[in-house]
């Protein structure tokens, strides 16, 4: 009887030389796209501000209680300005109704944050019935005002209403402006986008700066 021997054949040296180079080079492309993307997240970083937006909006529109009571201020945000840009802010139920975050008096809903790398540079409000939106290739900003730097913005909605308040140190500036917009940016990328809510329609319109 006659044996046949299998022969096993494996890997030459060549050959595994080319597949860890494809696969080092496959690991550097994904790797720099990664981080390309974690870099340039504006428009992620728009849309998670605009949902934090449409949350108090929610909350102030469908009439959401606190311990069984509505908040007499409504619902809102509030963001400081500080130089000239801002990456935090905070969500709030106005219990006092004074259109302005205490934290003392308020209860504070969440802690918000712009996502990495991205910053609010720029708060803006506008009492035209259809403005442009916000575009800082346009000097002014046409037929927007601009909130000036180290100045509180409080954006509320209380049942139908938007309200903004503008509160430096000494004093405040209540107003209820028809839009209430808002500049973006990419620190990494120096990309820029847009959001400006309406308070005729509630309408929170956002977009990048081509």
């Amino acid at each position: 009887m006659i044996f046949k021997t299998r022969q096993l054949k494996g890997f030459t040296l060549v050959e595994l030389t080319v597949s860890v180079g494809i696969f080092a080079i496959l690991f550097t492309m994904i790797l720099a796209n990664f981080r390309g993307a974690e870099q340039n997240n504006l428009n992620s970083a728009l849309q998670k501000f605009a949902g934090d937006i449409r949350e108090v909006q929610t909350a102030g529109l469908a009439g959401q209680t606190q311990d069984g009571v509505y908040p007499s201020g409504g619902y809102g945000m509030s963001l400081e300005i500080l130089g000239s840009s801002t990456s935090d802010y905070v969500t709030f139920a106005d219990l006092n109704g004074n259109v302005f975050f205490d934290i003392a008096s308020d209860s504070r809903l969440a802690a918000g944050t712009i996502l990495k790398n991205n910053y609010i540079t720029d708060m803006f409000y506008s009492d035209e019935v259809d403005p442009a939106a916000p575009d800082s290739n346009l000097e002014p900003f046409l037929g927007w005002t601009r909130v000036l730097d180290n100045n509180f913005l409080v954006l509320t909605f209380n049942n139908n209403f938007v309200s903004l308040e503008i509160k430096p140190s000494a004093a405040a500036v209540s107003i209820q402006p028809a839009h209430v917009g808002f500049l973006l940016k990419n620190e990494k990328t120096q990309l820029q986008a847009y959001l400006y809510v309406s308070q005729r329609t509630g309408l929170i319109s956002s977009d990048l700066i081509k």
